[in-house]
């Protein structure tokens, strides 16, 4: 048996010393990244953390947006995309759902546009509703500046909602609005706007960073 395990490894060791020059290393490399998610650049993607400046990417499913109408008709892929069908406007939108703090880069929504005339469009939109159950500081507030349109996008494509300066979410639960005395309940909404029957939606992409703090012990 000893002389048997001593003929193995020096058998190895010849094995081992006959491969080319940087092979070992390459073989080892691919076999890392073997059922390893990569990036289009190759890196591996960042994970999602609550803390950390790095750029994360939150992905919200076709699924999470509701429709502003009950009444709305419109067809679907396997939960994959919607495309309305009758004769008036579809407004579908969708919660952000991110912490206080966290900075949005930008949102990228999946699109399909094979109408001539009419443009797909999307806004970030903030809502607020008081909680001492007045109305004084109730109101939706289109961001304005965060907006796209699918001018230009002949068939599939991506729609591109960003600004100059990055956006910072204020709380998501409870806050002060700018302009209210009153502590209001908050939230805030992918909103996107389609035209029958020749616009296809397949959901959106946030690119975000959480503010860079101390992880709780």
């Amino acid at each position: 048996m000893q002389r048997r395990t001593v003929s193995l490894l020096f058998l190895g060791l010849a094995l081992v010393s006959s491969r080319a020059p940087g092979q070992e290393a390459a073989t080892r490399s691919n076999d890392s990244g073997r059922g390893t998610l990569r990036l289009l650049d190759g890196s591996p993607p960042p994970a999602l953390g609550a803390f950390g400046g790095e750029i994360q990417q939150r992905l919200i499913p076709v699924t999470d947006f509701v429709p502003e109408e009950s009444g709305y008709a419109y067809a679907t892929s396997f939960g994959s995309n919607l495309r309305p069908s009758g004769s008036v406007i579809q407004r579908w939108l969708a919660p952000l759902g991110l912490p206080s703090g966290a900075i949005i880069e930008e949102i990228r929504l999946l699109v399909e546009d094979a109408d001539d005339t009419l443009n797909i469009t999307s806004r970030l939109t903030f809502a607020t509703e008081a909680t001492d159950g007045s109305d004084a500081c109730d109101f939706v507030w289109i961001l304005t500046f965060w907006t796209s349109t699918s001018e230009g996008i002949d068939g599939r494509g991506v729609m591109v909602m960003q600004d100059d300066e990055p956006y910072v979410v204020l709380n998501q639960a409870t806050g002060y609005p700018p302009g209210c005395p009153s502590e209001n309940y908050l939230w805030f909404s992918i909103l996107v706007e389609l035209y029958p029957p020749d616009h296809v939606f397949s959901g959106a992409v946030v690119r975000l960073r959480h503010t860079v703090s101390t992880a709780p012990p």
